[in-house]
């Protein structure tokens, strides 16, 4: 995608300006149209979710009409926190083959956050969540509160010790095109285990995009058997419909009026993240976008997606895919009325008692 005028100064300071002011004049317009019950969307949906829906999509907006990436305050995050982050640097060589083999994209070494804090000697038995965050391939969103929200989560409900919240790269340049994420989550996976946590002990999780790498690090785990397996996955609210017609995919859903992603966002996204001028096999498809490419895993996998989300279509027809498979242990959680994300947007949204619903859905199930 070719740098557009409103990234670069002055534009960029001016578009700022004027984006903020309409984003302000909007808000009057959405409390008048949803303040009456009958108006809004959904009869569980509160004024505040109506506006918060809306005004993240504006932000989406924003993000994808100057490619603002999120990275610098990623990276301002993790210096902040100081002894819980941990910069990994790549595993050996052979951990990435087929598909995450180097080519223009090599294994760098990425950074993440451990909450409450890094593990120390004799945590070997400990339940440790290793979770990726998710932002259409493009958006760096693993800052400081974010991460400590799903380590919240995943303490409260799932009874995990420790949580680890990784930022793989996203999508800036060639070099960091699929499979560069996915060579990160092997990176940071490869990590998790060397700290001395049991595999089995581990429940890898992610949201959105974040959720789609999940999926990828599964599928690569069963076919190249470089490391032992986790005990358990969890995918909330997972992109598995990943095309280079994205946006208009997106719209063709009918929940996509109303939920809070934004079209071109996950445009950029795909048009970003697919290797430039390259023919991909099915089977690397399959990496990228596994609606319709469903696979063999023994490990147990929950998917969550929010019944008023624009990827619960696809996130149904995905988990019903994988339930055809024989031997895999699948389970799908659907809340009523949830738009995507709700384990990063339940507090501007008002799910968090649904989110705790969800969570105490997946625990038993591993």
């Amino acid at each position: 995608m070719m740098t557009p005028l409103v990234s670069k100064q002055p534009f960029h300071a001016i578009y700022i300006v004027l984006f903020a002011f309409k984003s302000l004049a909007r808000l009057p317009w959405l409390i008048m149209r949803y303040g009456i019950k009958s108006s809004r969307p959904y009869p569980e949906w509160s004024l505040a979710t109506c506006i918060v829906t809306a005004m993240t999509r504006e932000i989406f907006r924003y993000q994808t009409a100057t490619l603002s990436n999120g990275v610098a305050s990623v990276e301002s995050s993790q210096t902040k926190a100081k002894e819980r982050f941990r910069k990994v640097q790549p595993g050996p060589a052979s951990l990435y083959t087929g598909p995450l083999a180097p080519g223009v994209t090599k294994p760098a070494a990425v950074g993440g956050l451990w909450y409450p804090e890094p593990p120390t000697d004799g945590a070997s038995d400990e339940r440790v969540v290793l979770h990726f965050i998710g932002g259409a391939f493009v958006l760096a969103l693993n800052t400081d509160s974010n991460g400590a929200d799903v380590a919240t989560s995943m303490s409260k409900h799932m009874q995990a010790s420790r949580t680890f919240v990784a930022q793989y790269r996203v999508t800036t340049s060639s070099d960091s095109r699929f499979p560069a994420a996915l060579q990160d989550i092997i990176t940071f996976y490869s990590y998790i285990l060397e700290t001395g946590v049991k595999p089995s002990n581990v429940i890898v999780g992610g949201d959105s995009a974040g959720g789609n790498l999940v999926l990828g690090l599964l599928r690569y785990l069963e076919t190249y058997p470089v490391l032992p397996k986790p005990g358990g996955a969890m995918a909330w609210s997972p992109w598995v419909n990943v095309t280079k017609t994205a946006g208009e995919d997106y719209y063709k859903s009918s929940n996509s009026k109303h939920d809070l992603l934004y079209g071109p966002l996950l445009h950029w996204g795909a048009d970003a993240y697919y290797p430039e001028e390259a023919t991909l096999s099915d089977d690397e498809v399959a990496y990228i976008s596994p609606l319709h490419r469903p696979f063999k895993t023994t490990v147990p996998l929950w998917l969550h997606s929010g019944m008023a989300e624009s990827f619960h279509d696809d996130i149904k027809e995905f988990a019903d895919e994988m339930t055809a498979v024989e031997g895999n242990s699948i389970k799908l959680c659907s809340t009523k009325a949830a738009p995507h994300d709700i384990l990063l947007a339940h507090k501007p949204c008002g799910f968090t008692e649904q989110l705790g619903v969800a969570v105490d859905d997946a625990s038993p199930f591993f």
